[in-house]
């Protein structure tokens, strides 16, 4: 008992120095589409109990919670937790569209969730201490097929994040060509983009952008990495 507290303890000693723990969370929908089903206009969201849990997503409000797609069949969107969230069990679902209806739940996740009590079931995910991707099949406990292109960066950071003027996208990859790095606002919309060679720093004036949250995406070849950036 005293080094399961000793444990826990200690992920939560880590958390406090940064303050607060980022999880990514992904759906590869490739199978979802071969078996005949058809993407809704709106794309992909998210329903979970994340502002229970201090997350900056609201409740169960999948119309409030898109997913960029971020290459291919792969959507994602990140959360962010306080420290104090470290532990703490995340339910969430992954919706085709914005309204509840066209959601995962079937008896697949049985084995991987936990019964929603609208005879379906919800996935489960126990926040770390650390920043994670967490990346699945649609409706499948199995994880993505396409999670592991992003195992091509070497390295990747993105600084300062909040930005008021210049961004630096810097990163290392094992792909071979030139990257693309865009920028979206939440709706969607490409709002900067910039060409660079593999393995060379990327800056990006943002200064004439609306303060707010955008969307940045790289890609080199098959290789994807996405996340937030706030302009001031």
């Amino acid at each position: 008992m005293k080094k399961t507290f000793t444990l826990l303890s200690s992920l939560l000693v880590g958390a406090a120095l940064f303050g607060q723990v980022t999880i990514t969370y992904q759906v590869d929908i490739t199978n979802y589409l071969e078996d005949g089903n058809t993407l809704d206009p709106a794309g992909i969201s998210i329903g979970g109990n994340f502002e229970d849990n201090g997350g900056d997503l609201p409740n169960w409000s999948p119309g409030d919670s898109p997913l960029t797609n971020v290459g291919g069949n792969l959507w994602s969107v990140e959360v962010t937790y306080p420290a104090a969230a470290v532990g703490e069990t995340q339910l969430f679902k992954f919706i085709n569209g914005n309204d509840w209806g066209m959601n995962e739940g079937n008896a697949t996740l049985a084995e991987c969730g936990e019964d929603d009590g609208f005879e379906g079931f919800n996935r489960t995910f126990v926040i770390p201490a650390e920043d994670e991707v967490v990346c699945f099949q649609w409706d499948l406990c199995e994880g993505c097929l396409l999670s592991t292109k992003n195992e091509a960066f070497t390295s990747f950071n993105v600084y300062p994040n909040p930005v008021e003027d210049v961004v630096t996208f810097s990163f290392e990859s094992s792909v071979n060509g030139s990257a693309s790095v865009q920028l979206m606002d939440l709706s969607g919309r490409v709002v900067a983009t910039q060409q660079q060679n593999n393995n060379a720093d990327v800056q990006m004036n943002v200064s004439s952008l609306a303060p707010g949250t955008y969307v940045y995406k790289v890609v080199i070849g098959e290789a994807v990495r996405s996340g937030k950036l706030t302009v001031k």
